[in-house]
């Protein structure tokens, strides 16, 4: 398997054990959501995240432009703002919505025990709680782990 690895000073396609061959120490991979996208069934953006619960919440795509429209700061927009105003909403439209009921289960199972969560928070545990691999990506999978031993 070749895999692109961005060193300080650009990228360099090499093998994947030969890259980790040369090292005496076994190194830290830090990983985006780019790994995330790459290998599992379901999985999300930042963006495409946010995008899915507006969706959910809402069942109307235009809502989700119309918040990021609303959190534009220097031109650009600002997925912190979005998240912020969308947890808002959520947890403020999903009280007494019957397709949710399992969000305020678990949220009054919490409140019961004098712990607060967010139903919004427990809503995206709920989205990534599924960590199946994509089928064709199984063999790459397995090089990355025997790589981890070499």
């Amino acid at each position: 398997m070749i895999v692109k690895i961005h060193i300080i000073h650009g990228t360099q396609s090499m093998q994947l054990s030969e890259f980790f061959s040369g090292m005496r120490n076994h190194p830290i991979l830090f990983l985006g959501t780019g790994f995330s996208l790459r290998y599992l069934q379901q999985s999300y953006t930042w963006y495409g995240l946010l995008k899915k619960i507006s969706d959910d919440l809402y069942g109307n795509p235009r809502k989700f432009l119309d918040l990021v429209d609303s959190c534009y700061i220097d031109g650009k927009s600002s997925l912190e703002l979005v998240a912020e105003k969308l947890e808002q909403q959520f947890n403020e439209l999903i009280v007494n919505d019957p397709r949710f009921n399992e969000i305020n289960d678990i949220f009054y199972s919490y409140m019961e025990k004098g712990v607060r969560y967010s139903r919004f928070k427990i809503y995206i545990c709920k989205l990534l709680e599924n960590i199946s691999e994509k089928e064709e990506m199984l063999p790459e999978l397995a090089d990355l782990i025997k790589a981890r031993k070499i």
